[in-house]
This record gives structure tokens, sequence and C-alpha cells, in this order.
């Protein structure tokens, strides 16, 4: 009889994406180089290790960081990214990603080698998406999360005549002129134009903010791109909404592996969903709401941020708190493991 082996053990990993911002310079991460005898040697990673018994992913970042790196970063501030399962045959890792800003001086004490004598190299993530770098397989992912935002906007109906958007030019002008570079912004497709043949019009209407403002990425209706089979869903500043009806309605066959996807939330069940999409497919992250109450919705139940921080706990995406949000709570969502928070009118207090 042919012998069946039992699947190799998940290795947990605490993972530290180490960032720092400088003035007139482009983001840079920090990378070790793997000595030749480790598993995956002479590649570059992000700085972690592995998570031993009894500890949590927060405590094993922080052993792991100040062990290799000879520097404490408690203080710092982590954000929570996800969870990335990886099998490379031989060994099979879950990666715990965090997110945190360097200060001048700990950018000025990481250079040259590690405490474990491993080289560290600043690298920018164009430089590390060009395989000047080259990475473990799993570590790919977290690649594509670099390019986040921690602010999402959400724009305003496009077809209403409101007092704040009468018109599209007035549209196209406030999103063109208000947004900061390198943004990301939820593009609704709204009501009216979804129960209409109005898909064309709204891609018109993304398409000519797109002129405008080429280095903004744009959270885009799956339900509008995908009626058309539009060929440019895979742009690199392009990321295709679900709603939550959608994404539960969905399997990994319908949609295109191709596409960076990203979708709403509200429960333990919609967040399930779509970590059984971050599988097969690039999940950029997920809305979870509604966090608080809004001024449109001031009596609709709401999670509250200890429900919150129950369900996005669970996630292994990138996790934006959604509803009654404003800017002042970007430290409340990362304290109950969100990454970012999104809203329409965030926008207002830029």
């Amino acid at each position: 009889m042919p012998t069946t082996l039992s699947p190799t053990k998940f290795i947990n990993v605490a993972v530290a994406v180490i960032a720092f911002s400088s003035a007139n310079a482009p983001t840079r991460y920090l990378l070790a180089r793997r000595h030749a005898h480790q598993h995956q040697g002479n590649r570059f990673e992000f700085v972690g290790g592995k998570i031993e018994t009894g500890e949590t992913p927060r405590q094993a970042l922080l052993r792991e960081v100040y062990e290799e790196l000879g520097v404490q970063m408690a203080d710092n501030g982590w954000a929570r990214l996800g969870v990335i399962c990886h099998d490379y045959g031989d060994q099979r890792v879950s990666l715990h990603v965090f997110y945190t800003q360097a200060t001048a001086e700990q950018y000025t004490r990481l250079q040259g080698q590690g405490s474990e004598g491993q080289a560290l190299v600043w690298a920018t993530r164009a430089d590390i998406s060009a395989g000047n770098y080259p990475l473990p397989a799993a570590n790919t992912r977290i690649v594509d999360w670099l390019a986040l935002s921690n602010v999402i906007g959400i724009s305003r109906d496009i077809a209403a005549a409101t007092h704040a958007l009468p018109t599209f030019d007035t549209w196209l002008d406030v999103y063109t002129h208000k947004l900061p570079q390198h943004a990301w912004l939820y593009v609704r497709l709204p009501s009216v134009l979804a129960q209409s043949d109005g898909t064309q019009a709204y891609l018109a209407a993304w398409q000519a903010l797109h002129t405008n403002r080429p280095d903004v990425t744009f959270l885009l209706s799956y339900q509008a791109v995908g009626q058309l089979a539009w060929p440019g869903c895979d742009h690199n500043h392009v990321v295709l909404h679900l709603n939550h009806h959608q994404l539960m309605g969905s399997t990994a066959q319908d949609l295109l592996p191709s596409c960076r996807y990203f979708a709403s939330c509200h429960d333990a069940d919609s967040l399930s969903k779509i970590n059984q999409l971050a599988q097969t497919h690039t999940v950029m992250g997920a809305f979870l709401s509604p966090v608080l109450p809004t001024p449109t919705h001031p009596d609709a139940p709401t999670l509250g941020w200890q429900g919150f921080g129950h369900l996005a706990a669970s996630s292994k995406v990138p996790i934006f708190a959604l509803g009654g949000i404003g800017i002042a709570d970007i430290a409340a969502a990362r304290a109950h493991d969100g990454y970012g928070v999104a809203g329409i009118r965030l926008l207002d207090a830029l």
C-alpha cells in the first residue's frame, strides 16, 4: 500500500516591513540578505523570524526586530497588513506582516549589517519590483501591498446633481485638484447608472480623471468593468472593487486572475470569503463597515471599534475602516488590527 504523508505544518513567521520616507525622495524599505546556508539563501527579505510557542505575532515581531537589528522599535507604531500563506514544497510558511515607519535616527543606525551579520539595504518599491533585490516567493504579495495608501477616498455620486458637485465638470475639477499625490480613490458606480446602460459613462468619467491624474490608483466597480470585459483591468493604477453581494456571489473561477481586487465586507462570512479569494488572486484589501454612525445613517447598527477589531484580526488582507470615520481615526484603526481608513468625507479634511 502507498504511504500517505501527513501535510507539512505551516511555520508561523512575523515579518516587519520597515519604511523610511524623506522629502523629495521615494519611500525606501529595509531588506536583509539571507545567509547562503539558510532556506531561500542569498535572497533578500523583509526582516522577521519564527513566532515561538506562547508568543503573539506582535510580540515575535518586536523580539525578532531587536535580535536581528539591535534596535528597539516597540514605540514606532505598527500596522497589521495581513497574513500570507505559501508552500515552497519543502517548507510551508504563514507570514504575519506588519508595517512601520523608521525614524531618521533609526534609518541612520540601520546601515551596512544587522546584528547577525546579514547585509542590510534600503530599496525603493520600484527597485524591488524590478527584481534588483530577489525576494523569496512568499514575499511577492508584500510588494503588492507596498503600493497601498493608508487613506482611501470615496468619490461622491457622479450622476447626482448635489449642491456639493452640481455638474460632471465640477466633479472632475474637484478630484483632479483635491487628491494628494499617489492617492487612492474608489470611484463609485451610482445606482442610477447601475440600473441603466450607464457603464460607458462611468468608465468615461474615470478615464477623464485618470488622464488628469495618472498618479492616482483607482478602485473601479467590478459591475461596470466586468460587464464590459474591459481589457485594461490589470492596469498598474486600477483595482477592481467587489461589493458585498458580488463578493459573496462569486467564485475564484468567475474572476480574472490577472486583475487586482478589493472588496466591501461587513461580517465574518464576507471576510472568510475574501481570505479564500486571496489564496488564488491578488487581493489588495477590504473595506470593513460600518464602524461608527454616519450623518446619513445615524441610527443604523454599527460594529464599534471592538467589533471592528475582532473581525479585522481574522483577515488575511489589509483592512480599511469605513463608516463615520475621519483622518484622525487612522491610529484607532491600526490599534484594532486595521491598516487604514476610508470614506467620502475624508477628502474634505485634506
